[in-house]
């Protein structure tokens, strides 16, 4: 299966992602920005979208493991697709996710800035 590795390499690479979004949400890392540019709602509705793709992804493994190598023969286009069509979510979710560290980076790096010119 061609996708496969594919595939568990992108969900490693959005763990991380997820790591450091997490590290910013956290009630002791440091606050994320809130106001107009921010919409609560929309970011949890991303992250319930990420961990049901996610949880395809593990039921996917698990159809995988437990299937003959007969059965393997005979489905592994099915599994294929399928691992192809995961991968691509997680492509955008890793994207949606890389745009809001970037864009908390700049907000941080701006208030950083601002705090340092009230004190010149």
């Amino acid at each position: 299966m061609k996708h496969l590795a594919t595939l568990l390499r992108e969900t490693a690479n959005l763990s991380g992602i997820l790591a450091g979004v997490n590290a910013r949400l956290s009630p002791l890392g440091p606050s994320f920005p809130t106001g107009d540019s921010v919409e609560p709602e929309a970011l949890v509705a991303k992250i319930d979208a990420c961990k049901q793709a996610l949880d395809e992804i593990n039921s996917l493994l698990n159809r995988i493991d437990k299937t003959s190598t007969v059965g393997l023969v005979l489905k592994r286009a099915s599994f294929d697709e399928e691992a192809r069509v995961l991968i691509s979510r997680l492509e955008g979710h890793k994207s949606f996710f890389i745009l809001c560290l970037q864009l908390y980076s700049r907000y941080a790096a701006i208030t950083l800035l601002a705090k340092r010119n009230t004190y010149i």
